[in-house]
C-alpha cells in the first residue's frame, strides 16, 4: 500500500512552527525532451531552440511578485537561453527593490 500524501513534507519545520518554502517555477523544459530553451539550434534537430514556459514579461512579473510579496522563488531553467531569461529578470527586480533577497535558484 502507498503512503499517503504528507502536504507538510513540502514545508520547513521548526520547532511547533511551519515556514512555507520558496515557491518553485519550471521557465523551460529538459535536453532529453529537446525543450530545453537555447540560443542556438540543437545540433541533431534544426530549426529547434527548445521552449520557453513564460514570456520575458511573464517571468518579469513572478518575480517581481515574489520580490514585492517577500517570497523567496527557485527556478528551473536548463537551457541558456532560459539561464539568461530568469537572470535578466532577477537583475530588473534587484534593481527595482535594491536589497531583497527573494531569490534563490534550482
Amino acid at each position: 500500500m502507498e503512503a499517503p500524501f504528507n502536504l507538510f513534507a513540502f514545508f520547513h519545520k521548526s520547532g511547533l512552527l511551519v515556514h512555507r518554502g520558496p515557491i518553485k517555477y519550471f521557465s523551460d523544459g529538459a535536453f532529453s525532451t529537446r525543450t530545453a530553451w537555447l540560443f542556438e539550434e540543437y545540433a541533431d534537430e534544426p530549426g529547434n531552440t527548445g521552449s520557453p514556459r513564460y514570456s520575458e514579461s511573464e517571468m518579469e512579473d513572478i518575480v517581481m511578485a515574489a520580490a514585492r510579496n517577500k517570497r523567496q522563488i527557485a527556478v528551473h531553467a536548463i537551457g541558456d537561453r532560459a539561464v539568461n531569461q530568469v537572470l535578466n529578470a532577477i537583475e530588473k527586480a534587484r534593481r527595482s527593490i535594491p536589497g531583497r533577497k527573494t531569490f534563490a535558484s534550482a
